[in-house]
């Protein structure tokens, strides 16, 4: 397959949409599959019916004839709403915060597991409360292909 970085977004998107553990969970926890969007519009977030979300936010792309190698950075981001609050002794924890790093992890985890890319890393942030009972944990994952002898060379 020839990639290019409207085919990486499509297959990140295909791929996080298609997997069983991160569609068993959600189905598990929330009753219903998540949103996958390919683009996000900051000013009009999603409905609260279509919680929870997983948006493809960008897709960078950076490579170069020394390495003869192609890497693509795509951020995103996984929302859930959730406003309980499990109490244990003097501590207290927004469920929704855990559900949206968890939620990232799976998103992760279907990209790692599908092996459609040479190299996969991942850099992940939990916390952000957008709107409140919205949680928000972000991650960027560094696709990366290197040419081999049936791919062309980059030159």
């Amino acid at each position: 397959m020839s990639y290019t970085s409207i085919t990486i977004a499509e297959t990140v998107r295909d791929t996080i949409a298609a997997d069983n553990d991160l569609l068993t969970w959600c189905q598990t926890t929330f009753g219903k599959s998540p949103t996958v969007y390919l683009g996000i519009d900051e000013d009009q977030p999603a409905a609260e019916s279509e919680y929870p979300v997983i948006g493809i936010v960008n897709v960078r792309r950076s490579g170069g004839l020394a390495s003869n190698a192609v890497t693509w950075n795509v951020d995103l981001g996984c929302a859930v709403i959730n406003s309980s609050m499990a109490t244990v002794g003097i501590t207290k924890t927004y469920t929704g915060l855990l559900q949206a790093n968890y939620l990232t992890e799976l998103v992760e985890r279907a990209l790692l597991t599908a092996g459609l890319f040479r190299t996969i890393d991942f850099d992940g942030e939990s916390g952000a409360i957008v709107d409140f009972p919205a949680f928000v944990a972000y991650s960027t994952i560094t696709l990366g292909l290197h040419a081999s002898s049936r791919m062309p060379r980059f030159r």
